[in-house]
């Protein structure tokens, strides 16, 4: 698989590295105005600023003619059905990809408020992000944008949003552990409820637990068909821990919207991206 060439990615430093994953900024001189992509699944709460002329606009499905919401800053929440974004983004934007409970710390307030949906960030921050975006915006320089928003964003960590340690303690665990790791065993292990788990984990992260490891198994599935050239969907299935073939085509088509084989011929060099 050839990377992006369109797509830059800068890996923020400490503190930062603790809460964010990466960011990106895309830049593509040759998308159509009128084109769109379904966006999967993909277990990242981003923050994605428009830096081009045409506003970032998502759609609640692949046949809508009007946005249900367009903007210059938005948050994507995580996600658990795909949704539809305008191509026209692509134009210039850069993105900020929160690790797992990464977003928690930054943004303040519970990170399951945004699952499934997009926001604008104004409506949150209005001051900060209406500042950074104009800076931004001032300097055309990627390095010097990708620093703007690292140093940004080091101003807002909240020590007191820090994870729960058993949340903590589960993220490390399900990653640890190739996603097998049950609920149940966890709340053993860490000495709440299932519910009080639930919901702090819910809270922190954005989604329960199994909606989580739903997700990133998915992930995996996506990575697996990316990187080989032949399998057997059978044999794909069981190694990820589907009940059988059917289960496994159920589960995918419910996360991408399209049914396995669809997205091997389809995708693109983006896992989570599929052209309409």
């Amino acid at each position: 698989m050839n990377p992006d060439p369109s797509v830059k990615i800068f890996i923020p430093g400490t503190p930062l590295a603790q809460f964010v994953e990466l960011f990106w900024y895309c830049q593509d001189q040759h998308i159509l105005a009128d084109s769109r992509e379904k966006v999967l699944p993909n277990g990242c709460i981003e923050i994605i600023m428009n830096l081009g002329a045409e506003p970032i606009k998502v759609y609640a499905d692949d046949d809508d003619t009007q946005s249900k919401i367009d903007g210059d800053v938005l948050i994507s929440g995580l996600h658990t059905t795909p949704f539809v974004i305008g191509s026209s983004c692509r134009g210039a934007a850069l993105g900020i990809c929160f690790k797992p409970g990464g977003a928690y710390p930054i943004l303040g307030f519970p990170a399951d408020h945004l699952m499934d949906k997009h926001i604008s960030l104004l409506d949150v921050w209005p001051i900060f992000a209406q500042d950074l975006h104009e800076r931004l915006l001032e300097t055309s320089d990627i390095l010097t944008r990708f620093r703007l928003v690292e140093q940004s964003l080091i101003r807002c960590i909240m020590s007191d949003h820090i994870l729960h340690p058993a949340v903590a303690f589960a993220l490390k665990a399900f990653q640890s552990q190739n996603c097998s790791t049950s609920v149940l065993g966890l709340t053993d292990q860490i000495g709440l409820s299932s519910k009080r788990f639930i919901d702090l984990f819910r809270t922190q992260v954005g989604l329960t637990p199994k909606q989580y490891l739903r997700v990133q198994r998915f992930q995996q599935v996506l990575y697996h068909i990316h990187h080989r050239e032949t399998f057997a969907w059978s044999d794909l299935a069981l190694a990820y821990g589907y009940h059988d073939q059917s289960h496994f085509i159920r589960d995918f088509r419910a996360l991408a919207g399209v049914t396995p084989t669809v997205y091997r011929d389809t995708h693109t060099a983006d896992l989570n991206h599929l052209p309409l």
